[in-house]
């Protein structure tokens, strides 16, 4: 295989198990040079990046590509800096003037955008048609259509690509405007930072957020119960909105729907344009996989992507996981790609999840997401929110560990089996139609240990 490709499936690879901003960072610049005689050669920009990629990612890079080429392979790092294509080439200016009027465009700077996110990798579907076309409307005119743009889904479903790629988009088309990243974990340690710091630190941190054209916080729930954040955030909010800066949030709920956050930002959140991304149908799926499948150089058949797309229907990041861990075998084992050994290596993973997953894991993940103690799920109270947290936990039960519903019933404070089928049928009924209630337990599920 060409070392070029080669380099592709490690980059992809890559990318799916390493941290984006060290893939950003590290990775951005590299570039194969060549493979002969068992020896494989690439370079990396500098110095610094060379000794991160020799001590952390040495024998992974070593790992894929043996497995890619069949054979042990040795590697040789170089050192090769970008080539910077702002800078002319040198002429004899001897004849011209020593001033001369060029128009420069201005180009502000910015922070926390990574430049693999973009539209043209984002696939469309059923599922984020709306999503997307209010990110591209949002492109076309930053600060004045939809604003402020909140944006919600359970995890692994594309929100923090979307919001990239707005981000990556807009500083395409407009230069000069200076867009800022960030999570709203790291908002919250640079607010604790700043607050412990120096006295000009405080000045800082405002000066980077408040100058902002276009602010992305991704999983704005984050700052939920914690009041000095809040206020903080309110105040920045305010100045932003009122200068017709373009303001871009993400969660894995709708505001009214995040607990302990104020009322005065649930309303702002809900004022301007929501749009949620729902779980992708089974042709969005496969759409997923023929471009990893392209961007891997795999040639996988279409019928073993259909297979793997029926497999995985929870998240991308585990669809493509799966993807991976079904090239991995194949290779491992000599076999070829066929829709039988996606049988065998998914099933394995999917019942060596739920064995891992234990009744008290299910109880408290319910517990924490819906912010109800663990005795009252068990106990005899019968609220309504406490009722249905109940519920969804007896439908947990048994849908993930196969309970039955007589033990599910002892768990849950005693309760006769004909009540937890009850509480069972009526979930189970419901996910149906109601959207919000299929994004709540998926939301559950990612807390617990198979749910990557």
């Amino acid at each position: 295989m060409d070392h070029t490709k080669i380099w592709k499936v490690v980059l992809a690879e890559l990318e799916i198990d390493t941290d984006s901003s060290h893939h950003k960072t590290i990775f951005k610049h590299s570039e194969s040079l060549s493979f002969k005689d068992g020896v494989f050669e690439f370079s990396v920009p500098t110095d610094y990046t060379k000794g991160i990629v020799e001590t952390k990612y040495f024998t992974k890079i070593q790992e894929i590509i043996s497995r890619v080429a069949s054979e042990q392979v040795a590697l040789k790092t170089h050192i090769k800096a970008p080539i910077d294509k702002r800078v002319n080439n040198m002429n004899d200016f001897s004849d011209t003037p020593m001033f001369k009027n060029v128009n420069t465009p201005i180009v502000a700077k910015s922070e926390g955008l990574y430049p693999q996110f973009t539209f043209d990798k984002y696939i469309v579907g059923s599922h984020n048609r709306l999503a997307h076309a209010v990110a591209m409307a949002i492109t076309e005119n930053p600060g004045k259509a939809y604003n402020p743009f909140f944006l919600y889904s359970q995890v692994g479903l594309g929100k923090t690509h979307l919001v990239q790629a707005i981000g990556n988009q807009i500083k395409f088309k407009f230069p000069e405007l200076r867009v800022v990243y960030t999570s709203g974990e790291q908002f919250v340690n640079e607010l604790l930072e700043a607050i412990r710091g120096a006295t000009n630190r405080g000045k800082v941190f405002r000066d980077k957020y408040r100058s902002a054209d276009v602010l992305i916080i991704d999983d704005v729930q984050f700052l939920a119960g914690k009041e000095a954040t809040q206020e903080e955030f309110f105040n920045t909010f305010n100045t932003l909105h009122m200068a017709k800066k373009q303001i871009i949030l993400t969660s894995d709920r709708p505001p009214r729907e995040i607990k302990k956050l104020e009322d005065r930002l649930t309303s702002r959140f809900a004022a301007g344009m929501m749009a949620d991304i729902g779980e992708t149908d089974i042709e969005t799926r496969i759409a997923i996989l023929q471009s990893k499948n392209e961007q891997m150089a795999v040639d996988a058949d279409p019928d073993v992507i259909e297979r793997i797309s029926e497999y995985i229907d929870t998240n991308i990041r585990e669809l493509e996981g799966s993807f991976l861990q079904v090239i991995t075998a194949a290779r491992a084992s000599g076999k070829g790609i066929s829709k039988e050994l996606v049988d065998e290596v998914l099933k394995g993973i999917k019942q060596e999840r739920t064995s891992t997953t234990s009744v008290n894991d299910i109880v408290r993940a319910v517990s924490t997401y819906y912010d109800i103690k663990i005795s009252e799920i068990k106990g005899k109270k019968r609220q309504k929110h406490i009722a249905r947290a109940r519920q969804v936990c007896m439908y947990m039960l048994r849908d993930i560990t196969k309970t039955p519903y007589e033990t599910i019933g002892d768990i849950l404070g005693g309760r006769d089996h004909s009540t937890v089928i009850h509480g069972v049928n009526k979930i189970e009924t419901e996910t149906v139609n109601n959207d919000m209630l299929k994004t709540e337990i998926k939301s559950i599920e990612k807390n617990l240990s198979f749910v990557d």
